[in-house]
């Protein structure tokens, strides 16, 4: 799914959520990898010999069944972040702030910068080290928001702080035009 942009708009700042949150996630993956190898090495020559007095369309089920158990013990592991990372992405426009996540963009929320009131920084011991961090939104009428693992989070704060004046200013304080003012208006008689 692209992104549907309105008319005028424009993209200032494209990210996605910091790849250093993956080297847990596919360090368990690899060791996952290995224990699954190594069970199978033990289970698999159990099955085929407990397999010889069965049918061919029972042991092909019997190493299907191992197959998707070790697919699905590395998925728990470590592929669900991965593909988390993967399908998430954080876009700045001149008019929104844009948090799509899910394979092609399934679930999109969005937050008119004007709406955008406060922006922090929560930061780790290791994020500060990795330049990341979490940013936390305070918008209309008191709720909030977090993006997480923003790479570059001093920058990305800093542009969407401008971009939200930028959007307060062409939304908020348009200025007058003088044909609006007749001169008895400005007090003059």
């Amino acid at each position: 799914m692209r992104l549907t942009l309105a008319e005028g708009e424009r993209v200032i700042l494209r990210e996605r959520p910091s790849a250093r949150t993956l080297i847990g996630p596919l360090a368990r993956v690899f060791l996952g990898a290995v224990a699954v190898g190594a069970v199978a090495s033990l289970v698999m020559p159990a099955l085929a010999a407990a397999g010889r007095g069965v049918g061919p369309e029972l042991e092909l089920a019997m190493r299907s069944v191992a197959v998707l158990a070790g697919l699905w013990f590395l998925d728990v592991l470590g592929f669900r972040r991965v593909r988390h990372w993967m399908t998430t992405a954080y876009v700045l426009t001149d008019e929104r702030l844009i948090v799509r996540r899910g394979l092609g963009g399934a679930r999109e929320d969005s937050v008119p910068l004007p709406a955008i009131y406060r922006v922090d920084i929560r930061q780790r011991l290791l994020q500060r080290t990795g330049d990341t961090g979490t940013l936390r939104f305070l918008v209309a009428q008191g709720s909030e928001f977090a993006l997480h693992d923003v790479p570059h989070v001093a920058a990305f704060r800093a542009e969407v702080i401008d971009a939200v004046s930028k959007s307060q200013q062409r939304h908020w304080h348009r200025p007058l035009a003088e044909q609006q003012f007749g001169q008895s208006e400005r007090g003059y008689a």
